[in-house]
């Protein structure tokens, strides 16, 4: 063999080392066997039993690296020394038995000089009976043996035979040493041993025995677990071979330095390490195990101080440096990478560390701690002297990191929810901060903040990052296209590939190689896209040509099957198929792609003898072969220029692919992370019984934990993972929509609360406020709309999902939540609430969800803050009223609160959305008395609100409307500071508020004419109370009436008056056949009046038919024809078309109009039968089918029916055209009217009929009646012109105008006053009430109307009624009486209850007039 005889010398010395130490360790038997090793009791914690426990499965080298501290063990040559020449055995046994020492001490000592007699010898001595080296007591431990036998070539020294030599691996020949004849010349040579004769029969069985067993049981290690494989570039050893082992070549001369192996290898030294993942730069690698160890092997340190063998890390500074500088054990580690000079891991608590070169500042770990030491190759592995350059964490620790990525001099790290932090080289952009500056410490990616990214990767420089949405962010160098942007340029932010964009293409994994970036197309497809430098072959067939966006690689040269997982290195990608294969392309040089070459050169040794003619320098798409059959691959690895391959076990993988970081899967952390299954999690324990299955509630509990924490406090995450399923074509009305499953959001809502965890509860609110504060941030710093329209999407989506939230809804909680809520609403653009937030809410979400999550929790924070409001002000002696704002113009509600005004705000973009819905469907979301605070509205001081409004309307500012079918705007008064009074959020104020502003702006309209009347009497010499009844300057509206001609003098009074006129006080008095009736006008009259002049008027609503023959029996009837129609169905009244249009028949219409104005204005209710529709026209608003419906169901029913028909034959079933058709009864013939020029040849079809219905409705509620309508409209607009009925919906204005159907005669009870003698204990009153609760609702009415003069309640209902009973008397046979101008019932003091009933029931059915009937 070669080698000089210094390596002799080393070698032996090494030898004797190992085995003495084994020898003192192993005294008093504690061992035995070769594979198994007992134990005897007080030994288990040896230094050497810590030392085999850490080792890789096969021993580590002699040759100890750099990093492995050896100070604890014991000193192999320790203990009694013999004196003897090694070479003389017979010496040394005899110097042992003087010396009372074991034989075995011999062993120590066993010289290369010793011949096959000399081991004979010794092993007779030692007791093994001649029997060969295969008994029990043989001294030499087995391990050791084959470990020396592997690491220096001892077969010649032991004279093995050539087939174990082979078995070894030692080489295809072997000669026996032949060092010349003895002095006798005979064989046996100077000393009279035999040479070269090799070991008898007996030893070289024995000794064939225990290497079967060994490489046996290396074998089942190999097969039962994991095992990795490498190939590729190995000199500087970042394959992790070390000095041989299983399934690695044998040692070899320095001379024949291994360059490279194009084929796979087992790293038999880790296995049974069951290695999860493994990384590796361009001359080193380190692999990581499932149970958190780290190995590192090869030389990132430039000088050549390789680790020819993985080397455990052992210590690691985990403590920032201003708590302690001392080292400590190395944590547990779940994923490493590597870059050129660099490494850097993230522990399994989410740690992020670094070491190696910091050049650039690609450790993380700010300026370096000696300036000197600044761009210094130090060793990748640090010694415990130089602890700062060990393992170190990076940052605070306070920061949760998932993954990390290293590029050349830059590095990339990711936390837990979805936000990426980089540092390092900024060259050419690769740091993704818009600028080019190196970074030494972390520092978040800006333009990254809302994605969601679930994987980092990084090139040499530029950089990768994948949204949980699929899509692909590039940055940094541009050349060769290694962005995939179509261009070379660099780009110093995150951009999104624009090509993956245009084709539709959402990602579901990445890789980056040096130049040169992969990708896997999402949806299951399995195919894998590839853009950059063409010298590393991305396009898969061999071609050198920069590819510049992303291009497919033909799945034919994938065999047909997808891909679950890629990776790229310097030059070359990798790709490993479902079915378990793994794929190498591109560059070949190094032998990196793992593919059998002829034309390649190797040594005798299979190993690549790298040469610049060795075959095409780029090689297209190609399977690996050398990878055990039968076993899947679970990942693999390209790192810089050479690959590694982990497979399954051979019998049944007990190994998983999995994506969730810390799972123990295999391969995790080459893939995009998921999103963690929140709803699934929590359901799990509400199931379970915390005391039955406590085990498993500890165990769910902090992964559900972790998982709200990284997913709530995550925009992207937040908005992907309650994403709606995504279809292959988008509907139009996809962009109106946040495109989040609402269902989804209530569900987990739902299912978090219900575990009935208070930790949980915590971490939701403490996410939630965290991702509230980051969306505050990044709205502050973009300060107007965000570079990227999808960003906006984001804040928009995921600021939905919070409102959602049920912990706004909470007093404690819901204060600290909402203001931050109300702030992040505050930084939101026009365009993001006219576009986005408000259309959103009104196309997503429901009622129930609408009002009990978004409704409910602001209106309890607005009342919570109006009491702390009141408190506080009243405590300082003052209300609500007279506080300045910060602009000097006095704010609404008197100084309230900031953020109790922002939620009214908030509430003002619900109502909007609720509008939007109405438009949309003609529903509503939900009903308008959703939005009413009472709370709001009893603390405003009405008045100061109304004369704001007033201000407004002066400045020519106005209310502001929300309710238009623009999309692109909202309100000015919901913007921030541009609230002047809630009289601008009319929706807030209850009906019952709103009358009051309305009676209030009546009064003042009221006094100020009076006020005029008088001046003007006082300017004709007159006064006010010596004017007749009547009189133009009184400063009433005094009508007269004649009962018998009431519509007659109704019309002829109003016309003749001005508009001022008609805003006085209303007065009337009623002549009966010429005689004036008795009774002062004090508002009992006036209600009586408009209740016979709206009887009149609607009396005649019947059917052209009918409405002739009435013509025939009634004279006196001024309806001709009736100015209403009677929808038999809907009991509604409704403009009638046949109507004359005359100035006349206009004139009545205006006089009804005016006398709902005049009624809303006096405070009266009128028994009007008008449909919905009428009061939505009066507010603006078009009509819609459901109008229609509501006033003519069968017609509407029918028009429907037309719509949801799914028929390909309309034209034949409906056989319509667009015309209509109406029944002239003057003439007895049938009408037809045109819907649209040519109308009546233009048949409804399935394509026109929306466009039908649509003009049908706008013919029957608006085109028709245009001319009616229009009079009524302007009637009604003479008298109600002010700002104050702006503030009403339709509905609350037909309640103004009609009053509450439903009455609640306890409600009244409640609030009734007595007076007389009367109380709510006197005998009479509880009798009385007792009958009143007795009667029908119809006798109620009559009641009510009796007292009151309106049988319906008002605005508020009947508890807002002002009524008194007041007593009248003692017994007596007369009937009540009542001031109806005043609400006051006047009650005889009855004897009995039976005689009240029947007195009572006597006056009610006589109630119309002054004189009973």
């Amino acid at each position: 063999m070669e080698g000089g005889a210094s390596n002799k010398d080393l070698a032996r010395a090494r030898f004797k080392q190992q085995q003495h130490g084994r020898r003192v360790h192993g005294r008093g038997g504690g061992r035995r066997g070769t594979f198994g090793r007992k134990e005897e009791p007080g030994n288990s914690g040896s230094e050497e039993d810590d030392d085999e426990e850490d080792a890789p499965a096969h021993g580590r080298s002699l040759d100890l690296p750099p990093g492995y501290d050896d100070s604890d063990a014991e000193d192999p040559l320790s203990g009694p020394r013999l004196r003897s020449n090694g070479a003389d055995l017979a010496a040394l046994l005899a110097e042992c038995d003087a010396s009372a020492l074991p034989r075995q001490h011999v062993s120590a000592y066993m010289d290369p000089s010793w011949s096959v007699d000399d081991l004979g010898e010794l092993q007779r001595a030692l007791g093994g009976g001649g029997s060969g080296l295969g008994g029990d007591e043989l001294s030499v431990d087995a391990h050791g043996l084959i470990r020396q036998l592997r690491e220096l070539p001892l077969a010649e020294l032991l004279g093995l035979s050539r087939e174990y030599a082979e078995a070894l691996g030692e080489g295809p020949e072997f000669e026996a040493r032949d060092e010349g004849p003895g002095p006798g010349g005979d064989e046996t040579g100077a000393r009279g041993r035999r040479r070269g004769h090799g070991l008898g029969p007996a030893i070289a069985a024995a000794a064939e025995r225990r290497r079967a067993a060994e490489l046996q049981a290396a074998r089942h290690l190999h097969e039962r677990h994991v095992a990795l494989y490498a190939w590729g570039r190995c000199d500087a050893g970042q394959l992790g071979f070390g000095a041989g082992g299983f399934g690695a070549p044998a040692s070899r001369d320095s001379s024949e330095a291994a360059e490279a192996y194009p084929t796979p290898r087992s790293v038999s030294s880790l296995d049974g390490r069951d290695v999860t993942h493994v990384a590796g730069g361009a001359r080193h690698s380190v692999a990581v195990t499932s149970a958190g160890e780290v190995y590192a092997f090869g030389d990132c340190s430039g000088e050549g101080k390789a680790l020819s063998a993985p080397t455990r890390l052992r210590e690691a500074v985990i403590d920032p440096p201003e708590v302690t500088a001392t080292t400590n054990a190395m944590p547990r580690v779940a994923t490493v990478a590597c870059g050129q000079r660099h490494c850097a891991a993230v522990t399994m608590n989410g740690v992020l560390l670094s070491w190696g070169n910091e050049e650039f500042g690609q450790l993380g770990q700010g300026p370096p701690r000696d300036s000197s030491s600044k761009g210094d190759t130090k060793s990748l592995i640090r010694r415990r002297a130089d602890a700062s350059m060990m393992p170190r964490l990076v940052g605070n620790g306070h920061v949760k990191f998932t993954s990390v990525a290293c590029g050349a001099g830059h590095t990339l790290a990711l936390t837990a929810n979805g936000r990426v932090f980089s540092f390092g080289r900024g060259a050419f952009g690769a740091l993704g901060h818009g600028d080019r500056l190196n970074c030494d410490v972390p520092r978040l990616v800006d333009a990254l903040w809302g994605v969601g990214v679930t994987q980092i990767a990084a090139g040499d420089n530029h950089s990768a990052s994948l949204s949980a949405s699929g899509r692909v962010y590039t940055w940094g160098r541009g050349k060769y296209g290694a962005l995939g942007h179509r261009d070379v340029d660099n780009r110093s932010r995150p951009t999104p590939v624009q090509a993956l964009d245009d084709a539709g293409v959402r990602c579901e994994q990445i890789a980056c190689g040096g130049d040169h970036t992969l990708a896997i197309a999402g949806g299951g497809s399995g195919v894998i896209l590839a853009w950059g430098r063409g010298s590393s072959g991305p396009a898969g067939t061999g071609a050198t040509a920069d590819v510049l966006t992303p291009t497919i690689i033909d799945r034919a040269l994938l065999g047909d099957e997808k891909v679950f997982q890629i990776s790229a290195g310097s030059k070359h990608s990798v790709a490993v198929t479902e079915g378990g294969c793994v794929y190498t392309w591109g560059a070949r040089t190094q032998g990196q792609l793992g593919h059998e070459l002829g034309d390649a050169g190797t040594s005798e040794h299979g190993v690549w003898k790298l040469s610049t003619g060795g075959g095409a320098a780029v090689s297209a798409v190609a399977k690996v072969a050398g990878l055990p059959a039968g076993r899947d691959v679970l990942y693999a690895v390209a790192a810089g220029d050479h690959t590694f391959a982990a497979v399954a076990p051979g019998k049944g993988a007990a190994t998983t692919r999995g994506r969730m970081p810390w799972s123990g899967a295999h391969g995790w952390s080459l893939r995009a992370i998921e999103l963690p299954p929140i709803l699934e999690l929590a359901e799990s324990i509400t199931a379970l019984d915390p005391e039955v299955d406590a085990d498993e509630c500890h165990r769910i509990v902090p992964e559900l934990i972790r998982a709200v924490e990284d997913v709530f406090s995550s925009p992207g995450f937040i908005v992907e993972g309650f994403a709606a399923p995504r279809f292959a074509e988008e509907s139009e009305s996809d962009a109106c929509t946040s495109g989040l499953d609402v269902t989804s959001v209530e569900a987990v809502y739902s299912a978090l609360c219900s575990c009935g965890r208070p930790e949980i509860i915590a971490a939701l609110a403490n996410a939630s406020a965290k991702l509230l504060e980051a969306l505050l941030d990044a709205l502050q710093r973009a300060k107007t709309d965000l570079e990227d329209v999808n960003d906006t999407r984001v804040v928009v989506a995921a600021m939905i999902v919070l409102w959602m939230s049920p912990l706004n809804g909470d007093p404690a909680l819901g204060d600290t939540l909402v203001p931050r809520l109300v702030a992040v609403t505050e930084q939101l653009t026009a365009t993001g609430v006219g576009d986005l937030l408000i259309p959103w809410l009104a196309a997503d979400i429901d009622a129930d969800v609408f009002e009990r999550r978004l409704v409910s929790p602001l209106m309890g924070f607005l009342t919570r803050s109006l009491g702390k409001d009141l408190a506080r002000k009243h405590h300082k002696g003052r209300g609500l009223v007279g506080s300045i704002g910060p602009s000097g113009r006095t704010s609404p509600g008197g100084g309230m609160d900031i953020f109790a005004i922002r939620a009214a705000q908030m509430l003002g973009m619900l109502h909007a959305a609720n509008e939007i819905r109405r438009k949309q469907t003609g529903e509503p979301i939900v009903p308008a008395s959703v939005f009413y605070s009472q709370s709001l509205s009893d603390s405003l001081n009405l008045r100061e609100e109304y004369m704001r409004l007033i201000q407004l309307d002066a400045d020519g500012l106005g209310t502001g409307t929300w309710g238009g079918d623009r999309m692109n705007s909202y309100p000015a008064c919901l913007r921030p500071g541009e609230l002047v009074t809630f009289c601008q959020l009319p929706f807030l104020l209850t009906a019952e508020a709103k009358g009051r502003i309305l009676q209030g702006e009546a009064n003042l309209q009221k006094r100020h004419e009076m006020r005029m009347s008088h001046l003007s009497a006082i300017q004709n010499g007159q006064f006010s109370n010596d004017l007749p009844f009547g009189s133009p300057d009184a400063p009433f509206l005094e009508l007269v009436i004649e009962r018998g001609n009431l519509l007659k003098n109704a019309l002829d009074a109003v016309a003749s008056k001005t508009p001022a006129d008609l805003k006085k006080p209303l007065r009337i008095k009623f002549n009966s056949d010429g005689v004036e009736e008795e009774g002062v006008d004090e508002g009992g009259v006036t209600k009586e009046f408009f209740q016979l002049m709206v009887r009149e008027m609607f009396k005649d609503a019947r059917t052209f038919v009918e409405f002739s023959e009435h013509m025939s029996e009634d004279k006196n009837s001024s309806l001709a024809p009736p100015m209403f129609t009677l929808d038999e169905e809907s009991r509604y009244h409704w403009f009638n078309p046949a109507a004359s249009v005359s100035a006349e028949s206009l004139a009545r219409f205006r006089l009804f109009g005016a006398a709902l104005g005049l009624a809303i204005y006096n405070g009266v209710c009128l028994d009007v039968h008008l449909p919905p529709v009428a009061y939505r026209r009066l507010c603006g608003m078009e009509p819609t089918l459901v109008d229609l419906c509501e006033l003519s169901p069968s017609l509407g029913e029918g028009l429907q029916t037309l719509l949801d028909y799914d028929g390909d034959d309309i034209e034949e079933v409906f056989y319509r055209d667009f015309v209509v058709e109406r029944f002239d009864a003057e003439t007895g013939r049938t009408l037809t009217t045109e819907l649209k020029p040519g109308g009546e040849h233009t048949a409804v079809t399935g394509g026109n009929r929306k466009e039908f219905v649509k003009l049908y409705v706008q013919h029957a509620l608006d085109k028709s009646v245009s001319a009616q309508f229009g009079a009524f409209k302007a009637g009604f607009e003479q008298v109600c012109g002010g700002p104050a009925l702006g503030l009403f919906t339709p509905t609350e204005l037909e309640l103004l105008v009609c009053g509450d159907p439903e009455i609640d005669m306890k409600a009244l009870e409640r609030v009734t006053k007595y007076d007389g003698g009367f109380d709510a204990d006197h005998r009479a009153i509880r009798d009385f009430w007792s009958v009143v609760h007795s009667l029908p609702i119809a006798d109620q009415k009559r009641l009510l109307f009796f007292a009151t003069g309106c049988d319906r309640a008002p605005v508020g209902g009947l508890e807002n009624l002002p009524f008194v009973v007041q007593r009248s008397g003692p017994d007596t046979e007369h009937l009540p009486t009542a001031h109806t101008c005043f609400n006051v019932l006047l009650l005889p003091e009855y004897d009995c209850q039976e005689k009240l009933r029947d007195r009572l029931a006597v006056a009610i059915a006589n109630a119309e007039g002054f004189g009973l009937q």
